[in-house]
């Protein structure tokens, strides 16, 4: 079969691409593109962490910025529990800030204790 390079959008490789930037387990699957954050986890600093990568991996990578992060960057560990208006505006300025920063969108996992106590008018 001849194919393109694949695209993974749902996979946990943040902290291995930092390790280990040749990506080989997905470079062997014919994956050319890894998309991090997902399930509402990322890393605090979509820009730092994307630089920090530069020039360094075998694939290309983009970011989407959790929600679960954003969160605990907020709320601390105080998550269970809906968000004021206050932390929502916190929250929106931090993602303002990481879309900015290069970031692809935004990630969800409501079924994960960061996100588990979030209203639809957080989200």
């Amino acid at each position: 079969v001849l194919a393109p390079g694949f695209i993974d959008i749902h996979n946990h490789s943040e902290s291995g691409l930092l390790r280990e930037g040749t990506a080989a387990n997905q470079v062997s699957q014919g994956i050319t593109t890894l998309i991090v954050g997902p399930d509402g986890g990322s890393p605090d600093s979509i820009g730092g962490y994307l630089s920090s990568l530069r020039g360094k991996t075998a694939v290309n990578v983009g970011a989407f910025i959790g929600h679960g992060t954003l969160r605990t960057l907020v709320m601390k560990e105080d998550l269970r529990r809906p968000a004021t208006q206050e932390e929502i505006a916190a929250m929106s300025t931090l993602l303002e800030g990481a879309m900015k920063e290069g970031a692809f969108g935004l990630s969800s996992g409501l079924e994960y204790d960061a996100g588990f106590s979030a209203t639809t008018e957080e989200l």
